[in-house]
């Protein structure tokens, strides 16, 4: 069973914080696709643009019981500490909150820096893995107030 999505008090409510949607039973009439296509521009999140557009239009309804989980995998985009990645969920949190958004100020300057630590042998790539556990910790203890990556 899937125990949690998000965090353990979560709800549609807290929706504009999130970064993603978990989507594997996600389902949405034709309407909801022509009105909403999927932004191309977007490698990394345009699910979650998707689904955040769609969150806006149109009412929701989640239902119960969970009829599908999510595995996590060392090839998920999700789990990638790339700074193109974040860099992206940076111009995603400027769409949902303004080009002076401090979530997406503080996810530049998170891409920013990962993009200098890849250049370090050895030693980038814990650093990136460093800092997705400290932000997304951050992130989870806040109620994602605080932008995951």
């Amino acid at each position: 069973p899937v125990n949690l999505r998000y965090h353990p008090c979560d709800s549609l409510a807290n929706l504009p914080w999130r970064a993603s949607v978990l989507q594997p039973a996600t389902f949405w009439r034709h309407e909801v696709q022509l009105r909403i296509p999927f932004r191309t521009e977007f490698h990394y999140c345009f699910d979650a643009l998707f689904f955040w557009e769609a969150w806006r239009a149109f009412r929701w309804i989640e239902r119960e019981p969970r009829v599908a989980g999510y595995r996590l995998h060392g090839d998920n985009k999700s789990l990638q500490v790339r700074p193109q990645r974040v860099l992206e969920l940076a111009r995603f949190e400027r769409i949902k909150f303004g080009e002076r958004s401090l979530r997406a100020l503080w996810l530049s300057a998170l891409g920013h820096f990962l993009a200098e630590c890849e250049h370090l042998p050895w030693i980038g790539r814990p650093i990136g893995r460093a800092a997705y556990l400290v932000n997304n910790g951050l992130a989870f203890v806040t109620f994602y107030r605080w932008p995951g990556i």
